[in-house]
């Protein structure tokens, strides 16, 4: 039977805690997020109406004020409301964004989370070997047994 060594450290990083804990109650937070979430759509739409039009829309709005006043709004709400999701984060939670991609913005929980299913997937293979030996001793006790 051959046994490995096993480490049940974590790399550092991989399990780092919070930057600071968490200051905000969960209450508090979704009120300001609430708050926001409307200060941003009354900003949007502020933004969009004071802004003023160009005499022809163009033509990436198919030629319709109205769709160009519709782009304008959904354009500054999205970046408005990206803006109060990393302040919520950084000032609630003390955590900046990891990466802001294409695809959107990353958190260092999200990044930990994949950390841990690494992690959960390593001890599950160290559970099926140790299951695995467990088999091999009882299958020596049994023979053990029966010998004279």
């Amino acid at each position: 039977m051959c046994r490995k060594a096993v480490n049940f450290r974590a790399t550092a990083g991989e399990y780092g805690p919070r930057a600071y804990p968490r200051l905000v109650s969960r209450d508090r937070q979704r009120t300001a997020v609430s708050i926001g979430t409307a200060a941003c759509l009354l900003f949007a739409a502020v933004a969009s109406t004071f802004t003023g039009s160009p005499s022809e829309a163009p033509a990436y709005a198919l030629s319709s004020g109205v769709v160009f006043y519709l782009e304008r709004f959904f354009a500054t709400f999205i970046l408005s409301y990206a803006l109060l999701a990393i302040m919520v984060r950084s000032l609630m939670h003390g955590e900046l964004p990891a990466a802001i991609t294409k695809e959107g913005l990353t958190w260092p929980d999200e990044a930990v989370s994949g950390a841990m299913k690494r992690a959960i997937a390593r001890l599950q293979a160290q559970l099926d070997e140790l299951e695995q030996d467990m088999k091999e001793i009882a299958e020596h006790v049994v023979l053990e047994d029966h010998l004279p």
